[in-house]
């Protein structure tokens, strides 16, 4: 999808607020210039595209085109630089924006040109200079009189790149040119928790450099013997950095133990091609033994579940058995079908109870996350919002910036999360106060109970999802 253009009015108005930049009528009032990084990258590769504009006093306004290059995915990066140089004698202001640009075929690619369309003085008015100029910087006073000037329309060159196929080296499958892969898993729970029957999620990650999140694939789980695994849909994220990308893949597992001893997570690995080096490198995340402790129920005898209970044929197959007489037959039968019920309504009455424990959980989870965010904690703060979700939504808790912003029904907050993520997951040193996010959420559960909405009541979730 393509963003429009970018103006560089704003620059061009303190440009021309007496600066000090002479217009000299032998040089082109608008330069547009583009290069890239790499002459030769690989397929599915990142390409560094610099595009910038240099501009003279003459200049009114302008706008730029984004780059509109055919099969290539195109990324925006960082905001816009602003700098000032003098070319053959003549002297620019300078509007620089960059893009990483991922050619998904091979061969010959031309990046088609960047077109600047804007508006020049007309060399034909001259007028003195009056006290506007140094408010509005002369362009905006000419055009609120009427003096568009002359339009220009300035091309930048064509910039050709080779795009190599992947190397014979390669392993077959996914292919991954980057400078930079590593897995990591979280566990919101500490694994030491394990029961038999009771599930645990760990959340794996690949984390990428000059790469999107979507090209990331999904990690292939080996079976393990006495452990049910099952893969919850994974939430991707792209975040820039500099003049890098950083895709981020989280890929939630739902690990159930089937029995008690030793469990042996066997390691898992992810091959990659590091561009940089132009050599085969494999990502890889240890093997790790858990114990798994018995589960609470055994050695007891389960009840039967609730569902199965019907009370009719319970009754008819108590009164048709042998025994003693039908009248004793008949009020062991009752007696069955009153205990059944009574399990019944204590399964009800535990779910009221275990309500309290729900809010008592997300409480201590916002305490949790307002602690983080006061002392600007980024680690924390993530750990804190992953409780909440857990105690907000524990059927379905939010994954992306983009659920987050759903569920809390406020826009503002995906901005306020992504920040947040592109701390968590930069190379660089990153300056980043948690009062913002606090505030954020903090209004945003104020609109909620002012326009008395409540978190979806989630229910519980299948024990063997779709895939």
């Amino acid at each position: 999808m393509r963003r429009p253009g970018w103006s560089i009015l704003p620059l061009m108005l303190g440009l021309l607020a007496g600066d000090g930049l002479a217009a000299e009528p032998d040089a082109p009032p608008v330069r547009v210039e583009v290069e890239v990084d790499a002459s030769q990258p690989y397929v599915q590769g990142r390409v560094l595209l610099t595009a910038r504009v240099l501009a003279d006093a003459r200049v009114l306004e302008g706008v730029l085109s984004d780059p509109d290059v055919p099969d290539a995915l195109v990324h925006r990066l960082g905001e816009d630089r602003h700098d000032q140089l003098t070319r053959d004698g003549h002297s620019y202001r300078v509007s620089e924006r960059r893009f990483a640009i991922f050619p998904q075929q091979s061969g010959e690619l031309r990046i088609p040109p960047l077109v600047f369309e804007g508006r020049v003085r007309d060399p034909e008015e001259r007028r003195p200079r009056d006290a506007f100029d140094g408010l509005f910087g002369g362009s905006l006073f000419e055009s609120l009189l009427g003096r568009a000037g002359q339009r220009v329309r300035v091309r930048s060159e064509v910039p050709v790149i080779v795009v190599r196929s992947r190397p014979a080296e390669a392993a077959e499958g996914w292919w991954l040119p980057a400078r930079d892969v590593e897995l990591v898993e979280q566990w919101p729970e500490a694994p030491s928790r394990l029961r038999v029957g009771e599930p645990v999620v760990r959340l794996l990650e690949i984390r990428a450099t000059d790469l999107s999140a979507a090209q990331l694939p999904e990690l292939a789980l080996p079976a393990v013997e006495g452990l049910k695994q099952y893969a919850e849909p994974a939430s991707e994220q792209s975040f820039r950095a500099g003049d890098r990308v950083l895709g981020v893949k989280q890929q939630p597992v739902t690990l159930i133990p089937t029995r008690a001893g030793p469990l042996r997570l066997p390691a898992l690995q992810l091959e990659w091609w590091d561009v940089e080096a132009d050599a085969r490198r494999l990502a890889s995340l240890p093997a790790r033994t858990l114990e798994v402790l018995p589960g609470a129920a055994v050695g007891a005898a389960a009840p039967p579940p609730v569902a199965a209970v019907d009370s009719a044929p319970l009754l008819e197959s108590t009164v048709a058995a042998g025994g003693p007489s039908g009248s004793s037959r008949l009020r062991a039968g009752l007696a069955l079908l009153a205990s059944a019920l009574a399990g019944a309504l204590g399964f009800g009455l535990a779910r009221r109870l275990g309500a309290p424990s729900a809010r008592r959980e997300r409480r201590r989870a916002e305490r949790a996350l307002r602690r983080a965010c006061r002392a600007s904690d980024a680690s924390a703060a993530t750990a804190a919002l992953r409780a909440l979700a857990r105690a907000r939504w524990p059927g379905d808790p939010p994954l992306g910036s983009s659920d987050w912003a759903e569920r809390l029904d406020a826009p503002g907050f995906a901005a306020v999360f992504a920040r947040l993520q592109h701390v968590r997951y930069s190379t660089g040193e990153c300056d980043w106060r948690g009062a913002e996010l606090w505030k954020a959420y903090r209004r945003a559960s104020r609109n909620a109970r002012r326009s008395g909405r409540r978190p979806p009541r989630a229910g519980l979730p299948d024990l063997y999802p779709a895939r």
